[in-house]
């Protein structure tokens, strides 16, 4: 990923120029790609015949894909990725076909910075649960490869704070604070909510004391292990982390397991899906280790729903779905079962 027009197809391209594979289709998910991606029934004189798309043939005889703005993309045109991409490699085309990957197909994404960590991407989810009556303030943060992740939990940490000192101000009680994120925002709200709790860690991060209590914890599919490693995570790690990194006091503390031997997360509702393929094994991973550090956990784990796998963080990328509304209703019942215990009325979000 980086700024636009900066060659990032370009090199995608060169990649495959120099090792000697083709491209067999360049998509750009906000204009041209649909449900119709692996191909369509289209009529051939008196019939009706399945055409495969140029990604379908890449992936039966091998050859590279390039997908332009992914991170624009609809997650239902992007759901034949998850049997893609996992050790099981295959597509089944509408015509009952299945595809198993070639060897040599290679998928390649590109992306634009400037979305991830704003308010914009989040927009429809955040409303969506203000109408269920929560008060929702909706934070921003400078993103990677601007700043590091140390800048940005400091970025969120500053928020938290400003929030604290404006509650009054809003419909809202103070004592009932329940803070959710998703995915890399939702590393950046667990590490937050472990730096609220534990002077060490924000020393270590050189964070504020936002002077906030934590109620509750909802974290969508996050990503809040980053020691580099092979898998998609340990990918851009290094990058994240910031170059000579490991000098600095906070890289002792990159991971989730790290914080929890000595600070304690307020209860956390964890939120994960069959076709997350991204973060779904770290969310699992968390929610053991919240319970092996003696932590309060509960982690809504889908399966298939009306036969398809449910995608990375779908319940905040499709906010009107069935699923994510019920995954939704949930979360937020289990914030309020958490909030009850206070015996105080209201509640933030």
């Amino acid at each position: 990923h980086g700024p636009a027009g900066t060659g990032k197809t370009m090199s995608c391209k060169l990649i495959c120029r120099e090792t000697g594979l083709p491209v067999m289709e360049t998509i750009n998910c906000t204009e041209s790609l649909d449900e119709f991606v692996l191909g369509k029934f289209l009529p051939d004189g008196d019939k009706i015949v399945f055409w495969e798309s140029y990604v379908t043939r890449a992936i039966r005889y091998g050859g590279a894909v390039i997908f332009e703005e992914i991170n624009f993309a609809r997650p239902q045109h992007l759901a034949f990725l998850n049997s893609l991409l996992d050790d099981n490699g295959f597509v089944r085309l509408d015509n009952g076909e299945v595809v198993r990957r070639h060897k040599n197909f290679r998928f390649f994404a590109t992306m634009n910075i400037g979305y991830y960590g704003t308010k914009e991407l989040n927009k429809n989810y955040c409303l969506s649960i203000a109408k269920r009556g929560f008060t929702v303030f909706n934070i921003s943060y400078r993103l990677v490869p601007e700043v590091t992740m140390d800048e940005q939990l400091r970025d969120v940490m500053l928020a938290l704070k400003w929030i604290n000192e404006h509650l009054d101000d809003y419909p809202c009680d103070k004592n009932k604070v329940l803070l959710t994120g998703d995915s890399a925002g939702g590393q950046l709200a667990c590490f937050a909510a472990a730096l609220c709790g534990c002077e060490t860690l924000r020393a270590v991060y050189g964070s504020v004391d936002p002077e906030i209590k934590l109620t509750a914890l909802g974290l969508t599919s996050p990503a809040a292990y980053l020691s580099p490693e092979p898998g998609i995570m340990g990918i851009n790690a290094k990058t994240v982390l910031g170059k000579g990194y490991e000098k600095k006091a906070f890289s002792k503390f990159i991971d989730a397991d790290k914080l929890l031997e000595i600070a304690k997360l307020p209860p956390t509702f964890l939120v994960t899906s069959s076709g997350d393929f991204i973060a779904r094994s770290l969310t699992v991973r968390l929610y053991r280790d919240i319970e092996a550090h003696s932590g309060t956990a509960y982690i809504m784990d889908w399966r298939k729903s009306r036969g398809k796998n449910l995608p990375h963080v779908f319940s905040v990328t499709q906010p009107d779905e069935p699923e994510s509304i019920k995954t939704t209703d949930e979360m937020l019942a289990y914030f309020l079962r958490q909030a009850e215990k206070s015996n105080k009325e209201g509640a933030t979000i």
